[in-house]
């Protein structure tokens, strides 16, 4: 059995009419990422997304998850097929104070040497659920949220060529194995 990776770098990300990728620079069509996700989830009342680079004036906060965007295009077992991923760039969501486990990225000054996360571009989703859902359903509706943001912005890539591949190769595990 063998995976490829399918790397497509970026450099840069900005929202437009249209998702695609151009020259490591990835354009997301906000009002359909919008619609969505909002069409997939009930849940949700409302996402505001916008872009920020490395070097911008930006404090990102109630940071919930940061999520390389990764589309399978091939193959329908684990560790097989075709994984497609945008290197270098990620999906931030967040939104308001559920507990304590939120965090911040600064994208620029001293807090920016803190995190990885400071220094390629990325897609910030803020999503507000309907009222009256209770903790855990909050943040599992803004998890799946951003899951599925990933995916749909990582189809860009879909068609382009690839920076680099990278293939790794596992033997099947055999029929009968006592593994779980």
């Amino acid at each position: 059995m063998t995976l490829e990776l399918y790397r497509h770098t970026v450099t840069a990300v900005r929202l437009g009419g249209h998702d695609e990728i151009v020259d490591g620079c990835v354009n997301v069509d906000a009002e359909g990422l919008e619609s969505h996700l909002r069409s997939e989830d009930p849940r949700i009342s409302d996402i505001q997304i916008i872009t920020v680079q490395p070097g911008d004036t930006a404090r990102i906060v109630c940071v919930k998850d940061v999520l390389q965007p990764r589309v399978k295009t091939s193959g329908t077992s684990p560790g097989a097929g075709v994984l497609r991923i945008l290197d270098g760039m990620a999906v931030v969501t967040c939104g308001p104070i559920v507990g304590y486990q939120e965090g911040i990225i600064d994208m620029s000054g001293p807090g920016a040497a803190y995190t990885p996360f400071s220094q390629m571009p990325l897609v910030v989703l803020t999503i507000n659920v309907r009222d009256g859902l209770g903790p855990h359903e909050h943040e599992e509706a803004v998890r799946e949220a951003g899951l599925r943001a990933a995916q749909r912005i990582a189809e860009v890539c879909v068609d382009a060529e690839p920076d680099e591949i990278e293939k790794i190769a596992r033997a099947p595990i055999p029929a009968g194995s006592d593994l779980p």
